[in-house]
């Protein structure tokens, strides 16, 4: 808010005689303003050379005074930060888990999607008491590289979840089959 009650112009007072360059116009700025708009105005004055700099003091001033919060603030950083394209799409990532706005799986998932990558996760795993000794369960996720790379491994069937069964089951099997691959550890008294 400016300071309306200055009657004598800053260039008047004794005090900014001699005053030259960033310094004058800090001092300038202190004289005409304070709060908020002499934290923008000081924002403005030190970082003129960097506008990269300057936008992300102003950023921070605009979670300060809650224009926006840190979320939008890093998301508003990649914008003005990098070009439209892979690499922001993988940074948008970060942040959004960095935030809280995603889980772990999503942002493996969607991160080996952006890279074109097959991924496959195991989202949820348990045991259904009821179900006896068929009671294990596991559910899962992937993305369509997933489906492409298991293709390419001779993998087919009418829809992804098949394709994948198929998989699983041959995974399951090789891991029987050959005792050495199998590995049991025990963590806090569960198998």
């Amino acid at each position: 808010m400016p300071k309306n009650n200055r009657l004598v112009p800053f260039r008047c007072m004794p005090g900014s005689w001699g005053l030259t360059g960033n310094i004058y116009k800090e001092a300038e700025a202190s004289y005409y303003y304070d709060g908020e708009e002499l934290e923008r105005k000081l924002v403005e004055i030190r970082y003129a050379d960097n506008q990269k700099l300057l936008q992300e003091q102003m950023f921070d001033l605009d979670v300060k005074y809650g224009r926006l919060s840190a979320y939008d603030r890093d998301i508003n950083l990649l914008v003005t930060s990098l070009p439209e394209g892979l690499e922001r799409e993988l940074a948008k990532l970060d942040v959004d888990f960095n935030h809280g706005k995603i889980d772990n799986n999503s942002f493996e998932k969607q991160s080996a999607t952006l890279r074109q990558e097959p991924w496959i996760g195991i989202i949820d795993q348990g045991f259904d008491q009821s179900q006896g000794i068929d009671g294990v369960f596991f559910e899962m996720d992937w993305n369509s590289y997933w489906i492409e790379f298991l293709h390419l491994h001779g993998y087919v069937g009418h829809t992804e979840e098949q394709i994948v069964e198929q998989w699983f089951t041959d995974v399951c099997k090789s891991s029987t089959d050959n005792d050495a691959n199998v590995s049991v550890r025990r963590d806090h008294g569960m198998f």
